[in-house]
């Protein structure tokens, strides 16, 4: 068996040692694909196998071709039902063997809103790229209210006649 840190190898190497069959083998094939999502880091929306509460956390990496110059850009994430944020991290390539984490000097600002990623940068970054990446939840589905009920309640007939009228009291003076 060959020591590996590769999470692919890894679950090979569970299987291998564990010699299962059938659903068990499915079971450890699952592992395998959650074990491969944690350490993924990728430009499409990725499960990662972890959880806040009973909400999967997913990842999303966005690579940045230019960074901002002076001023604020909006990189849209194309997320739907973006729910909390647990991570927003990044780092800006400065060379082939330099980088910096955000903020650095010259990044003051990483935020999001629901649609955008949002990076400040204070001087001209233009001639950098770099990397943000997005841990976060989804957002349940919004919930409509069912519409009002508008439909009239009529008591039958007989049981409007079984009920006898009221008179008028008349005032005695």
């Amino acid at each position: 068996m060959t020591d590996s840190t590769n999470p692919r190898v890894m679950a090979d190497n569970i299987r291998e040692l564990s010699g299962v069959s059938g659903s068990q083998a499915s079971e450890i094939s699952e592992l395998q694909t959650t074990i491969e999502a944690i350490g993924s880091y990728s430009t499409t929306e990725v499960n990662t196998g972890m959880k806040l509460g009973n909400d999967d956390i997913y990842r999303k990496v966005f690579h940045i071709e230019h960074m901002p110059n002076a001023t604020t850009d909006d990189y849209p994430h194309n997320i739907t039902n973006l729910g909390i944020v647990t991570r927003l991290y990044g780092v800006v390539q400065c060379g082939d063997s330099e980088g910096y984490m955000f903020p650095y000097y010259n990044t003051r600002l990483l935020r999001y809103t629901n649609t955008y990623i949002k990076v400040q940068a204070t001087t001209d970054l233009s001639d950098r790229s770099g990397i943000v990446i997005m841990e976060y939840t989804k957002a349940a589905a919004t919930l409509t209210s069912p519409a009002p009920d508008t439909r009239t309640i009529e008591e039958p007939e007989e049981i409007r006649k079984e009920i006898p009228e009221e008179t008028p009291e008349k005032n005695v003076k």
